[in-house]
């Protein structure tokens, strides 16, 4: 009887343990980024990705309205925002400056909460750099890290993924270069100058 116990307590401690693991497993993220010299100042691209956070719907046209919420004010660490990704409000992604920093021309905005998006927001985030070239040109960096709900459509949605950023990265310029912002209607055509 007590071989009996033994092993029963050992296979008990042995299923506990193998629980225990798999709850401190990492979670898989996608992770990838994109890069694009754009005719203008760093400074000047700076203001419009960094200062001016909460205006991020001037220049995607996935995003039809964004603010700033929860009592922020101004880009700054803590600073919260959410993003309108439909004209009825049924899909919405709150996100927070984790990261922010004037001098390097960094941040990193972490999602923290997401409606009708298939993303898993503690695992989502993006950061934005700007590197100047020289007085006319900058290198805009855009990295992204995600983590979608169900986990294996991560790796089947990466390239739609990329392609958005890479949009968004031609919207940035176009704003940028000429202050029009970018919608629905526009984007296509857009797209087609800067090809």
């Amino acid at each position: 009887m007590k071989i009996k116990s033994i092993i029963l307590m050992s296979v008990i401690s042995m299923l506990f343990s193998f629980k225990n693991a798999s709850a401190q497993k990492v979670k898989r993220t996608h992770t990838f980024s994109i890069e694009r010299v754009i005719p203008s100042s760093a400074e000047k691209v700076w203001n419009v990705v960094g200062n001016e956070f909460a205006d991020v719907s001037k220049y995607h046209a996935g995003i039809v309205k964004s603010e700033l919420i929860n009592g922020s004010t101004k880009s700054e660490i803590g600073c919260e925002r959410v993003c309108q990704l439909d004209d009825k409000g049924k899909k919405l992604v709150r996100e927070e400056l984790v990261e922010f920093d004037e001098q390097t021309m960094y941040f990193k905005a972490k999602v923290f909460d997401g409606e009708g998006v298939p993303t898993v927001p503690e695992y989502t985030f993006a950061e934005y750099e700007v590197k100047p070239i020289d007085e006319e040109r900058c290198k805009l960096i855009i990295t992204q890290t995600y983590r979608t709900k169900p986990a294996f459509i991560g790796g089947i949605v990466k390239g739609k993924f990329k392609q958005y950023t890479k949009e968004q990265m031609i919207f940035i310029e176009h704003y940028v270069l000429t202050g029009e912002a970018v919608s629905k209607e526009n984007q296509k055509e857009i797209l087609g100058k800067y090809q």
